[in-house]
């Protein structure tokens, strides 16, 4: 008999309304209150530090968290990832199969709606392939009934090559007899997905042993550790700094207390203050180990005590002048999405059912006033890359045809179009070289003008507002035309533009646009536009195929299965603080000029010369400063460990890139930065070219 007692004291551990009756957490969820709390906690701690975290941290934690959720599921970790939802795992797998004509995918009726549209959706690429539904029939006498149905059914269809089986069903909540169905698949030559989604958690289950090909599962639903999609990365540990103040071991250092911790300090030791030394970790605690040999004096151990004391000092703040890269949110915004995520976690079907629908539309609205667009061509998507290869993988791209980019485009961008050409044989994606340095905008437009002439099976080309590593503002609406007198597509990767310029995309001439609101807008990431001529609109669909499928652009893109959609609904909070703070005129006119009086004084300070292009094609709150000579590498590598060396030893958070074998700072400005930041950058790096001692 169940324990009543129990159950009543776990429900104080949730959000959950109390005028509500909640029995249907299998739909999607919810999260302790301590759960919430700490993914609170990190998107509080994220958005202190974004560059910190997507930079150094991400990779971490997240090979931490897929660690942990294998071994939780019975899984060799080097055999899992981690994935937003079920839905993802499941489009991931069949949108990836290599299906050829006259091939099929089995799924059954009580297959979930939106893994039957993927499979559905990738039958409908391959011409001539099919998308097989089994009917499963109640009553339903044994297991042997459902297994000879499925033996029945691939002897008959030995076209059928991927076989998508529920361990748990959806609607009917079937225990199905996976191991068994398993082996009848693998008689038949059938390799076999299977859709754990109510899995983990809820039954025992080891992936190893199963002897499926793929598995795929969600950890929001019955695992009460994780929040919804992408999340379960970051909130199962968290690394505490030492604070310890014994006068015999190193002190007041923000190291761990262990093996792991010392070898950061020597290396940082090493690294900053050239002293070479061994720390030591011993019952929790931190001891220099000195040695002493006849070539050495007391200022050698000066330099030692010196230097540790300097990295107990060190607890000024960052100095943030990235903003560029991936934005961050003011403390009201944030304010707004935590407020979302308890609404949402207090009734969850209630928000999924009933409000999603309507304040999506709304969000979208005001989005669509903000950009200058028509309510009816805009659509809310993660982000700019999102946006971009939705286009570009639903592109009808033939044999012979090709998709232009350039070799300034950016890296996830030009790698969607490269990968979009790779799945049609003979199809290429070109990359136009735009070398420094630019005499004019004409100089663009003509060479754009030249490369279309030259390369009539160009059918779509991807166009920067704003280059993303070298921050040129392109002459858009003129190679919009260009494009048009060779009945070339446009897309315009609009990620840096809303809310950096004034834009009116229906008045721009593009086919398509997208662009993010998290980076100069203040809503909270990751939320972004993607705008579609309505004679395009027909065949745009999103990356994830599900409920929605064939219902139209709006609601393909309005409901991609269970994922947090908090962001999305900031989009009037964040928009509403642009304009409280003043507005375009008012934010432009202090970025802008604060961009280009910053950059002529690191460009004195330095002795080196802002990126050669015409002032017309620099975007108004970035700059790409030249370096002066440093030790590093005027390579991509060189200019991350550039990156990182001030962002650990100076707290200093920017972006450098490479170009043309050299290095710049790309600075970028927002409402909050002061010259100050940028003087903190000039001594920086200054200093670094100092540091020549032995």
């Amino acid at each position: 008999m169940a324990d009543i007692e129990f159950g009543t004291k776990m429900r104080e551990q949730f959000c959950l309304s109390n005028d509500y009756c909640f029995i249907n957490h299998g739909s999607w969820g919810t999260v302790p209150k301590c759960v919430l709390k700490e993914k609170n906690r990190y998107l509080e701690e994220i958005e202190s530090n974004p560059d910190g975290f997507f930079r150094w941290n991400h990779g971490r934690l997240y090979k931490e968290m897929t660690n942990i959720a294998a071994q939780f599921v019975g899984a060799d970790p080097k055999n899992l990832v981690l994935v937003g939802n079920a839905t993802t795992g499941v489009n991931s797998v069949v949108k990836s199969f290599p299906l050829k004509s006259g091939e099929g995918i089995l799924v059954t009726n009580l297959t979930y709606l939106a893994v039957r549209n993927a499979c559905q959706a990738a039958c409908d690429k391959v011409e001539g392939a099919k998308c097989h539904i089994l009917e499963i029939k109640f009553p339903i006498e044994s297991e042997d009934s459902i297994v000879e149905l499925y033996e029945a059914y691939l002897q008959a269809n030995p076209d059928v090559k991927l076989a998508i089986i529920d361990y748990i069903t959806s609607s009917t909540a079937l225990l199905l007899p996976v191991k068994r169905l398993i082996e009848v698949c693998r008689r038949h030559q059938v390799l076999v997905m299977v859709d754990g989604a109510h899995a983990p958690g809820h039954l025992a289950i080891n992936v190893e042993k199963l002897g499926a090909d793929f598995f795929t599962a969600c950890h929001h639903k019955r695992q009460l550790c994780s929040s919804r999609p992408g999340e379960l990365i970051y909130f199962l540990f968290r690394i505490h700094e030492s604070t310890k103040h014994e006068d015999d071991q190193v002190t007041c250092l923000a190291y761990e207390d262990t093996v792991e911790g010392s070898e950061a300090l020597m290396k940082d030791l090493f690294d900053r203050y050239k002293l070479v030394m061994c720390v030591c970790a011993h019952n929790g605690e931190l001891f220099a180990r000195i040695s002493v040999q006849i070539y050495n004096t007391m200022a050698d151990y000066e330099v030692l005590k010196n230097a540790v004391l300097d990295i107990t000092k060190q607890n000024k703040p960052y100095c943030f002048i990235n903003h560029g890269s991936w934005g961050t949110v003011p403390k009201c915004v944030l304010k707004e999405k935590n407020r979302y995520l308890e609404e949402i976690e207090s009734n969850p079907d209630g928000f999924f059912r009933w409000n999603h629908g309507r304040l999506y539309k709304e969000m979208t609205n005001i989005a669509a006033e903000f950009v200058g667009a028509d309510q009816k061509n805009l659509v809310l998507v993660g982000n700019a890359t999102t946006g971009v290869n939705s286009v570009v993988k639903s592109f009808p791209l033939k044999s012979g045809e090709g998709i232009l980019v350039t070799n300034l485009t950016y890296l996830a961008v030009r790698n969607a179009c490269q990968a979009a050409c790779d799945k049609v044989e003979g199809a290429k994606c070109h990359i136009l070289e735009i070398k420094f340095p630019i005499e004019s905008e004409d100089s663009i437009v003509e060479l754009y003008e030249a490369y279309l002439q030259a390369n009539p099976d160009v059918k779509l080309a991807i166009i920067d507002y704003i280059t993303s590593s070298t921050a040129l503002l392109l002459p858009v609406k003129r190679l919009i035309e260009v494009c048009r007198r060779h009945q070339v597509l446009v897309m315009v990767d609009g990620a840096h533009a809303p809310g950096h310029l004034a834009i009116n995309v229906e008045e721009l001439g593009a086919d398509f646009f997208t662009g993010n609101l998290h980076k100069w807008c203040y809503v909270p990431r990751g939320c972004a536009v993607l705008w579609a001529h309505p004679r395009h609109q027909s065949w745009v669909s999103p990356l994830l195929t599900a409920h929605m499928y064939k219902k139209g652009m709006h609601l393909e893109f309005s409901y991609q299965a269970t994922m947090d959609y908090s962001s999305y609904l900031c989009v009037k909070a964040g928009l509403k603080f642009y304009q409280d703070v003043g507005g375009y005129d008012k934010i432009h006119s202090y970025t802008s000029s604060l961009s280009s009086q910053a950059a002529a004084m690191l460009e004195q300070a330095w002795g080196t010369y802002l990126l050669p292009v015409p002032d017309s094609m620099r975007a108004p709150n970035m700059k790409m400063i030249r370096l002066p000579a440093l030790p590093y590498e005027d390579t991509v590598e060189g200019s991350e460990a550039l990156m990182k060396d001030l962002f650990d030893r100076y707290k200093l958070v920017m972006c450098v890139c490479a170009h043309n074998g050299e290095l710049f700072a790309r600075i970028s400005v927002q409402i909050y930065n002061t010259m100050v930041d940028y003087e903190v950058l000039k001594n920086a790096v200054l200093d670094i070219t100092k540091q020549d001692k032995p």
